[in-house]
């Protein structure tokens, strides 16, 4: 998989990226914008369920998000070395 083919759903626990884009349509893109997932922000995957299940833990801009695998393969980010 290539560095922009990646999204939030790719993340491995530990490991934190940059919000490239939103991919997802404007009901669910505007939801994002007011968790504070926008683009340049610094994400890091804090927890996720087992068998890659539901749900991811993010943690954004010192806050701890739930969401949905589905809902974090909307979002385009790039790893941070």
């Amino acid at each position: 998989m290539t560095q922009d083919l990646l999204t939030l759903n790719d993340l491995k626990p530990g490991q934190s990226a940059t919000i490239l884009e939103i991919l997802s349509d404007e009901p669910l893109a505007e939801r994002f914008w007011t968790l504070g997932l926008t683009p340049q922000a610094q994400v890091t995957l804090a927890h996720q369920a087992p068998f890659g299940k539901d749900p991811i833990a993010i943690q954004v801009r010192g806050s701890l998000l739930a969401l949905r695998r589905e809902q974090a393969s909307q979002i385009r980010v790039r790893i941070l070395s």
